[in-house]
C-alpha cells in the first residue's frame, strides 16, 4: 500500500520517476543506477545497512527512510561544507584540528 502511494505520487510528476523497486536491495544492485535519491524501508529511526553503505559510496544521494507504517520519516544526506579559515599557522591549524574553529581566532 505504501510502495503504490510512493508510485502514483512520483508518476504525477514530470521530473521524476522510478528507475527500479526492490524487495531486498544491496547496495550494488542500488549503486549500479547512479541515483539521486532512494526511498528505503526501516525500523524506527534506524536506517538499514544498505542506507548507510548508499551515502558512504554516493556523497550526493539523499536516502529517505520510512518507517514500516509510513507515518515517519527521516532523510539522510551529506552536506559538504567549506568554511574559509583565513591564514593558517601552526597553532592556528592545532586549534582547527581541536575544535574547528578558525584561524583568525586564535
Amino acid at each position: 500500500m505504501l510502495r503504490d502511494l510512493i508510485r502514483q505520487t512520483v508518476d504525477t510528476e514530470d521530473d521524476m520517476r522510478i528507475v527500479g523497486e526492490r524487495e531486498v536491495a544491496d547496495a550494488s544492485t542500488i549503486l549500479a543506477s547512479d541515483p539521486q535519491f532512494v526511498i528505503l524501508g526501516m525500523d524506527e529511526t534506524t536506517l538499514p545497512p544498505v542506507g548507510t553503505a548508499l551515502l558512504e559510496e554516493l556523497c550526493s544521494v539523499r536516502v529517505l527512510g520510512l518507517s514500516a507504517a509510513g507515518r515517519w520519516g527521516y532523510l539522510h544526506e551529506l552536506h559538504p561544507n567549506c568554511t574559509p579559515v583565513g591564514e593558517v599557522s601552526p597553532s592556528s591549524l592545532v586549534a582547527l584540528i581541536r575544535g574547528g574553529r578558525r584561524a583568525e581566532e586564535t
